[in-house]
């Protein structure tokens, strides 16, 4: 009976209808009947609030993911911060609790000495639920504990921003911040290079507007915000960048991006043409938002011209196919649409499949390609390609040294879950996940990092030796595409090399001597094998012995290249367990 009464009581707590009491009533009164479980709950609270936060709030996208398993599974300590932990995720996390990062923040919030902590506290949890929504994951904390925990993360991450700035010139002597942040000790961390790795992390992230707010209730002064921030954030990702970034980018592009490590991802895939686009596209709204109301159809229209730079083929269409145009062309339009969305390139990659088979993985190295003629130099990473007529190919600088394996991994991990928009709706690529596949075909030894580096692709540490930036590579390199993921832009580059590089009259000549010569080792040990075998069942100690002596020198002799798995195999099983009790007739 007692089971029968819970069970009672827990269905009228999941009805309260049943009660009497109209279900709405209770959602828009907790205190009715005294039941104000549900809207309690952490859970539904924070969701109800990104729901109802459209009061001057702006809703971001989620910028912060959980690493893919398929990524984090070679190289978990990759994804997960060893010095500081930034945010909600790893602010509590033991040994990345450290006091020392709240005496810093304290120190920070003294010296602007503009409102007290409590307030900064309460206008971050007027942000809560775009704090909230920036993470894939749900954050179980409750609002004043992650309040609390991005005032202190962001006053020491704005502290360590503005102590590196001393390192890539991004304050000057002049400025006040310097001047404001000469006492605080950051001699534990502002040269820490696992820290500056750390920072990078892609689930170790706090939003640049979080940042932007705690500025703007920290200090009154706006060219601290307006300028120093964004300086400081393109100084820091600078510096820290394997890659050439692009130059004079705007500082009030710089406060748009979600956090540090999508700003590095932009100002690395974005080219200069892009960015004057952007540029001009970026002038042009704040002169429209200028004019007055009479003019908003020209403005339309002028938004519309520079939208057909981003939207791509298809997005052109769509407009077009909208207007009032004869039958005729708008079935042209739609024929065209559809030939558009066939997937070519997988279509292209599986006709070609069938002649090339997987030559993908027997790439020829950077060395190999250096020894018959291939020349190596700089370009954008989204201009990777293999010229036949010049014999070149063209690769991105890298840096590599410490922190460069952390960032490149954590770039391709937030790639693989986010799309940024440096590419039109219709077609995404993943520049850096598919440059590093190339690379990791290219650099396999020692050797193809000194080809590399000697033709001014690789920057490497001096504190590293060849072999260990070799690893790096090889390290990075992830299991085999799929079918659609290998009809990409880079694989074709792969393929193009492989074509040229197997098409040399040396290379032909290499391989015909070398399948010459297996086939020859292969006759030789079939007939020593069956003078072995006739020697020893027919009784002619003489040649049994001289076979058996002549068969294992010539095993030891060919060098293991030549000799195909088989073969060799097959001739050491016959001679060791064929017949193991037959003895050379005496």
């Amino acid at each position: 009976m007692a089971s029968s009464s819970s069970l009672d009581q827990h269905e009228h707590a999941q009805h309260p209808s049943a009660n009497g009491t109209d279900t709405n009533e209770v959602l828009q009164d907790p205190s009715a009947n005294g039941n104000d479980v549900g809207l309690q709950d952490p859970f539904v609270t924070s969701i109800v609030d990104i729901f109802g936060s459209n009061h001057g709030i702006e809703i971001p996208p989620v910028c912060v993911f959980s690493v893919p398993r398929f990524l984090s599974t070679s190289k978990p300590e990759a994804y997960s911060p060893k010095v500081i932990g930034l945010g909600p995720l790893y602010h509590f996390r033991s040994p990345l609790h450290d006091m020392d990062k709240v005496g810093i923040a304290r120190n920070i919030h003294d010296k602007f000495n503009h409102i007290e902590f409590q307030k900064l506290i309460r206008g971050l949890l007027k942000l809560l639920p775009s704090i909230r929504a920036c993470y894939q994951m749900y954050l179980t904390d409750g609002d004043e504990r992650i309040a609390c925990t991005m005032a202190i993360d962001g006053l020491f991450l704005f502290a360590l921003l503005c102590h590196r700035s001393r390192y890539n010139d991004a304050l000057t002597p002049s400025d006040t911040l310097l001047g404001l942040l000469a006492q605080t000790d950051m001699s534990r961390f502002h040269r820490d290079e696992i820290l500056a790795g750390d920072t990078m992390m892609l689930q170790n992230q706090i939003p640049i507007f979080v940042l932007k707010h705690i500025l703007q209730m920290e200090c009154s002064e706006q060219l601290i915000i307006e300028k120093n921030l964004p300086r400081l954030l393109l100084g820091y990702c600078k510096a820290l960048s394997p890659f050439k970034v692009v130059n004079k980018y705007p500082d009030s592009m710089a406060l748009k991006r979600t956090h540090m490590l999508d700003l590095l991802y932009h100002l690395i895939t974005l080219t200069e043409h892009e960015l004057e686009i952007l540029i001009d596209k970026e002038g042009r709204d704040k002169k429209e938002r200028k004019k007055e109301e009479s003019k908003k159809d020209e403005k339309k229209k002028d938004d519309v011209s520079v939208e057909y730079l981003q939207l791509g083929p298809t997005g052109v269409l769509d407009i077009l196919s909208g207007l009032p145009l004869p039958e005729e062309l708008k079935k042209l339009i739609e024929l065209v649409k559809v030939l558009l969305g066939l997937p070519w390139s997988l279509l292209l990659y599986l006709s070609y499949k069938a002649g090339v088979g997987d030559q993908e993985n027997l790439m020829p190295t950077a060395s190999k390609l250096s020894d018959v003629g291939v020349k190596f130099s700089p370009d954008h990473i989204r201009h990777v390609r293999f010229k036949r007529e010049t014999a070149s190919v063209k690769l991105p600088v890298i840096k590599v040294n410490a922190n460069s394996e952390v960032i490149i991994r954590n770039l391709m991990a937030y790639e693989v879950m986010f799309k940024p928009e440096v590419s039109s709706r219709w077609v995404f690529r993943e520049y850096i996940r598919e440059y590093i596949q190339l690379m990791s075909g290219l650099v396999k030894t020692g050797k193809d990092v000194k080809v590399l580096r000697d033709h001014d692709i690789l920057e490497t540490a001096r504190y590293m030796k060849d072999d260990e930036v070799a690893k790096i590579f090889s390290g990075m390199r992830e299991p085999p595409f799929s079918a659609q993921e290998r009809a990409d832009h880079f694989n074709w580059v792969m393929r193009d090399i492989n074509h040229y590089y197997n098409g040399l009259l040396k290379i032909k000549v290499r391989k015909f001597i070398k399948q010459i010569l297996k086939l020859f080792v292969t006759i030789l040990l079939w007939l020593v094998v069956a003078l072995y075998l006739f020697g020893s069942v027919y009784g002619y100690p003489l040649v049994f012995e001289k076979s058996k002596s002549f068969c294992g020198s010539i095993i030891s002799f060919v060098p293991s290249k030549l000799v195909s798995f088989s073969s060799t195999r097959t001739s050491s099983q016959l001679l060791s367990s064929g017949r193991p009790s037959l003895t050379p007739p005496t």
